[in-house]
């Protein structure tokens, strides 16, 4: 019967949903206009933990707040039919018996975006939005390791919950997810570092580069008249790049007053970077002095910062101030702006190809872990088939109660617990078999008359019943011989019981020993037997109980000097397979043995064919 799923409290439907969302809003950037979020994982905890279409209901949500944030929707949707993937993939695979974690949703998350993740945010990025390839690529690559990345941390996070910080028996973790999931965090966290320590250090040379190119033109331009600003305008360029620049003089007179003029090459641009431009430099600048103008219209951060400019401001006095009175002075601030694209499609192919490689690590060393973690599993499935295959049908009722013992393996922890389990498991048959053999010997011992060695009436009785059913389902013949001692009250009085005990005993063995092997002998009490005759017509019967009474009217009973023979009355009855019952069929054979004793003894009587 399936197990009840567990539904969440509000407080931790409350604390995901937030998570997702803030994980969505705040970001790690990585590189220029690459950031990592996180939002997801709370998402895919959420379907971890609860199943079902929990966590789609919390990424869903999370994905409206993005998309206003974001200002377009393509993202988002890739976001939603990511944990839909996920949810789908994780409901068909869940067993409610069992509440495992599955290392495969991160075989799925992979799966989504080879398959569509990334297509997707080509078809989005590429044609709907009119990003150009190598950012649309980059962005594709970027969403897709970070999506299998979040989905690593929430089955990590999972996992230390459940192995170290509340261990529950009911929400177990299977080895191979946690050496799936483990393997792949050490096999990816060196190169995850390493990558991220360089492209940090790659984005602050370039930038303090940029920087210094830009001091640099500055101080070029301080031996450069205003009039020659103003004439060539914007197709001023200096050390092979188009900059624009704009001089500010301020020159302050010994009575303290301030005069302000500008002069610059390209008046437009400088217009539109006043008034349609913002400073980004909080979120993409490192070095001081330097800053980087971005548009405010776009929705594409990758594309905003191709549109983007460097900036800096150097201050200086004129060198025209000298021998002027030190009262005045005249100072000159020189701001020089510089297209970002070069700079920043220098980064994305970077970033490109490191991502690149971070990708293909990712798919190698999912498939790697994943291989790892099969082999561990299909190890521990190798010891524990013994224990868990069905027994099978050839093996004795025995060897069925025996406990099989655990294959052998190569691995030397498993190798040295299984000897140890092998030894208890070794123990544990030698005393079970101990325990069947005398619970068997207990039984035959409760089925058996102890002088004679016969069967007893206990016996007879469940025997009787169960040849009674079989021989009317198989149509085939049943004939009972109730016979009797004649006389042996007398031999018990004359000879003493020592004497008739041993009579008995001779009785039993002659009667045992002359019929077959198929057929069953019973002591039915005191001085009487039964013999059950299976699968024997009456006329077959009437032969062996003939023979039966001159087998034990030729014994000779002696006992010290005294000696003695005996006889024996016989009643014989076959079964009627249509009337007949157990006890009517008993009671027909004690009728013919009345006769046979009533007839003068030593005889045998065959119950009629029909009472009626």
């Amino acid at each position: 019967m399936p197990a009840r799923q567990p539904h969440p409290t509000i407080p931790a439907f409350a604390i995901l949903l937030w998570g997702a969302i803030f994980g969505t809003l705040i970001n790690v950037p990585i590189t220029i206009g690459i950031h990592i979020f996180f939002g997801s994982i709370f998402a895919v905890l959420a379907l971890l933990i609860w199943q079902q279409w929990w966590g789609l209901a919390i990424g869903g949500l999370a994905a409206l707040v993005t998309w206003a944030t974001w200002g377009h929707p393509w993202g988002t949707i890739i976001y939603v039919l990511e944990i839909t993937w996920l949810s789908v993939a994780t409901n068909r695979e869940s067993k409610a018996q069992e509440r495992v974690i599955n290392d495969r949703i991160i075989l799925h998350d992979l799966t989504f975006w080879l398959l569509a993740g990334i297509p997707l945010t080509f078809v989005f990025y590429h044609l709907f939005l009119g990003v150009d390839l190598t950012p649309t690529t980059l962005i594709a690559l970027k969403q897709a390791v970070n999506g299998v990345l979040n989905t690593l941390m929430a089955v990590l996070l999972v996992l230390v919950y459940r192995l170290w910080i509340r261990p529950r028996p009911d929400q177990s973790v299977s080895i191979r997810t946690a050496i799936f999931a483990f393997g792949l965090l050490s096999l990816l966290t060196p190169s995850l570092i390493t990558w991220g320590l360089s492209a940090n250090q790659l984005v602050k040379v370039s930038q303090r580069d940029e920087l210094n190119n830009l001091v640099n033109i500055a101080h070029a331009s301080r031996s450069l008249p205003d009039s020659f600003l103003k004439d060539r305008g914007s197709d001023f360029w200096i050390v092979r790049e188009r900059v624009a620049i704009e001089r500010e003089r301020k020159v302050t007179t010994q009575y303290s007053q301030t005069k302000v003029s500008r002069v610059n090459s390209n008046p437009a641009l400088f217009h539109i970077l006043d008034h349609q431009y913002v400073n980004g430099s909080a979120k993409f600048v490192t070095q001081n002095g330097l800053t980087i103008l971005i548009p405010q219209d776009g929705d594409v951060p990758l594309m905003k910062l191709l549109n983007s400019y460097w900036e800096t401001k150097v201050q200086m006095l004129n060198d025209d101030t000298q021998g002027a009175s030190p009262l005045a002075s005249n100072e000159v601030i020189t701001r020089v702006v510089s297209p970002a694209a070069p700079l920043i499609r220098k980064l994305q192919k970077e970033s490109l190809h490191t991502f690149g490689l971070l990708g293909l690590l990712l798919l190698v060393g999912v498939l790697i872990t994943e291989q790892l973690a099969r082999m561990f599993e299909n190890e521990i499935q190798k010891l524990l088939k013994p224990l868990t295959s069905e027994p099978r049908a050839e093996l004795s009722g025995e060897s069925n109660m025996l406990m099989p013992t655990l294959a052998v393996t190569a691995i030397s922890e498993f190798a040295t617990m299984i000897n140890l389990i092998n030894m208890r498991i070794q123990r544990i048959n030698q005393l079970t078999l101990e325990l069947a053999r005398s619970r068997d010997q207990m039984a035959e011992l409760s089925m058996t008359d102890a002088l004679t060695g016969c069967r007893n009436r206990r016996d007879f009785h469940l025997r009787l019943g169960e040849e009674v059913a079989r021989a009317k389902r198989s149509q085939h013949p049943l004939t009972g011989i109730l016979l009797d001692i004649d006389h042996f009250k007398e031999i018990n009085d004359r000879f003493g019981h020592p004497f008739g005990d041993k009579a008995l005993q001779a009785v039993a063995h002659a009667v045992s020993t002359g019929i077959r092997a198929t057929d069953y002998c019973f002591r039915y009490g005191g001085e009487e037997f039964v013999i059950l005759l299976i699968d024997c017509p009456q006329d077959r019967a009437l032969v062996i109980a003939e023979s039966l009474r001159f087998k034990v009217q030729e014994l000779r009973i002696s006992s010290g000097d005294v000696a003695t023979s005996v006889s024996m009355s016989l009643g014989v009855a076959s079964l009627h397979l249509e009337e007949d019952d157990a006890d009517t069929f008993l009671a027909r054979m004690d009728k013919a043995l009345y006769t046979a004793k009533r007839s003068g003894r030593n005889s045998v009587v065959v119950a009629p064919a029909s009472e009626h």
